[in-house]
């Protein structure tokens, strides 16, 4: 029985540090900018798709395999940041038929961006590669890239466009 109690004791005790380290790490937080805190992560203000993004070959035949976007997100300050989200990418060609326009489409995980990151020396975006698929080629030589990224922190949506070139593979003669 003196067992028991004892460690019970010792339990109590243990329980009591613990409340009074979590109240001194509530204070701490209420300290350092209350609910308005999370603007303190340098959460996202806005995307911008790399003018580097286009067309990509990847079997050496004639014509793009796909198209690769390199996708920035900025915060307040104008500087890029490494922001988890949700991505997700649409390549159009507004061109065709409205039931045609829709190319490829892929959608990024917060761990498959992380993944898709590329942070070095003069250089920090995700690489984003999105292959043709079973539709095959766009019918067009300009595509729309679509990227809605959705701040994992904040909730916030981006959505940034724009248009690219890509190489198509040549026409059979006679078509």
């Amino acid at each position: 029985m003196e067992r028991k109690n004892a460690a019970q004791a010792k339990d109590l005790i243990a329980r009591e540090e613990t409340i009074r380290g979590l109240q001194r790490r509530v204070k701490t937080l209420e300290a350092i900018g209350g609910p308005g805190r999370v603007q303190l992560l340098y959460p996202t203000a806005r995307i911008e798709i790399d003018s580097k993004s286009r067309g990509y070959d990847q079997d050496g035949q004639p014509g793009d395999d796909g198209v690769v976007v390199y996708l920035r997100p900025y915060d307040a300050d104008g500087d890029v940041v490494k922001a988890a989200g949700i991505i997700h990418v649409q390549v159009l060609d507004l061109a065709a038929a409205p039931t045609q326009q829709l190319v490829a489409e892929k959608r990024w995980s917060p761990e498959e961006s992380r993944k898709a990151w590329y942070g070095r020396l003069m250089t920090n975006h995700y690489t984003l590669r999105l292959p043709w698929g079973d539709k095959g080629p766009p019918r067009h030589s300009s595509v729309t890239l679509r990227v809605v990224f959705h701040d994992v922190i904040t909730g916030e949506m981006f959505e940034a466009q724009k248009l690219v070139s890509i190489t198509l593979p040549p026409t059979p003669s006679g078509v």
